[in-house]
């Protein structure tokens, strides 16, 4: 048994004593209740308890699995038979093609810049692995793909990205049948319709690994952690 474990069942036995004690303190409570009656009670509060009890352990038991799970162990095979080249325009209007960038290993994400949550917490985490990663980090780009391109314009787009300093990133537009395309080769979400000013748009929250080469060798999800990035792109370095 853990200590974990040993610490919930001292929890709950204090709790058990203090509520008997309360009962047995109670003079008017006592005199009403039969003894039979006070057994029955001891044991729908024990029963309380131990459900509680359960519940705390496998509450627990549940967000190690989520821990492990997201810290999973790092098994870099062969490419995935997703992704490709494609060309876009980068954030400074000029034409971009993923080729440019052989040599280097890709952090890819498909969002938006009005996203209220999902984008910022994912640059925020991959602005935390550019600073774990140090040096590294120079040999490592990060493109931002709009899903909004209506919205997003190559302006717009340079603006969001500066926020995030550490990170060397390229956002990235195009027509909404370009970006559709891509989308789909990396088995992505893309919004069929163009959404309205203050519509939010459904994206995929993936963040995929491309390596030296082009090729997609990992699907980072939302839940990993930047510790589990930055080892995961020191293990792609020497492969």
């Amino acid at each position: 048994m853990t200590e974990e474990a040993i610490s919930y069942i001292f929890k709950v036995t204090e709790i058990y004593r203090n509520i008997i004690q309360l009962f047995s303190r109670n003079q008017y409570t006592h005199n009403k209740i039969t003894l039979g009656g006070q057994l029955r009670i001891k044991n729908i509060v024990l029963f309380i308890l131990m459900i509680f009890l359960s519940g705390l352990l496998a509450c627990k038991k549940e967000n190690k699995s989520i821990i492990r799970m997201s810290e999973r162990d790092i098994q870099l095979t062969n490419p995935l038979s997703i992704g490709g080249e494609f060309t876009l325009t980068d954030h400074n209007n000029k034409p971009f093609h993923l080729k440019d960038l052989r040599g280097n290993l890709v952090l890819l994400f498909f969002g938006y810049t009005y996203c209220p949550e999902i984008c910022p917490t994912m640059m925020n985490k991959i602005n935390e692995v550019y600073n774990k990663i140090g040096l590294l980090g120079k040999k490592v780009k990060t493109l931002f793909i709009t899903v909004d391109p209506e919205r997003d314009t190559p302006e717009r787009m340079k603006t969001f990205l500066s926020i995030y300093l550490a990170v060397d990133s390229i956002g990235l537009t195009g027509t909404r049948d370009q970006l559709a395309q891509i989308a789909k080769k990396y088995t992505a979400l893309f919004p069929k319709e163009v959404p309205k000013q203050s519509q939010h748009v459904m994206h995929s929250t993936y963040l995929y690994l491309i390596n030296q080469s082009g090729k997609v060798i990992y699907i980072i999800r939302y839940s990993d952690t930047a510790k589990f990035i930055a080892k995961l792109i020191g293990m792609a370095m020497t492969n």
